[in-house]
């Protein structure tokens, strides 16, 4: 399913304004915690950007120029290009185009997906330094 210019069936709005996808983007992520595809980070620290964080309620919006790309994200010597940050994504395909959600794939005919929080989840963390 992989799509020859994605920029051009592939439109991105954060928080209602659109997103130019750069021209040499061949996959969108979307996150919202500091970890992709078994911990690496495809945030990093983007100039003009707040840092990632579990609790902020922000949605980040990623691009990577391919498979090569994304393999030197995994071995930590590159990042994504940051997109964006917000609250609501919405995401709208107008051409069949592979898809995942936490590591499930499948092919996905045109659609519009909108992304936003639900509500905050309780978590439980481990403490290192505090034993029972």
């Amino acid at each position: 399913f992989h799509i020859e210019k994605l920029h051009e069936h592939l439109t991105v709005e954060v928080d209602g304004d659109e997103i130019p996808l750069p021209k040499n983007c061949e996959g969108v992520i979307i996150v919202n915690i500091p970890s992709y595809g078994a911990g690496s980070d495809v945030w990093g620290h983007p100039v003009g950007y707040r840092p990632q964080s579990y609790g902020d309620q922000l949605i980040e919006v990623i691009s990577v120029s391919g498979v090569a790309h994304l393999g030197h994200i995994q071995a930590g010597t590159q990042i994504g290009q940051a997109l964006a940050q917000g609250r609501q994504v919405t995401c709208s395909l107008t051409k069949q185009a592979a898809m995942q959600i936490d590591g499930e794939p499948w092919g996905q005919e045109p659609t519009t997906v909108e992304i936003s929080f639900f509500r905050p989840s309780k978590m439980l963390m481990f403490n290192a330094h505090k034993r029972c």
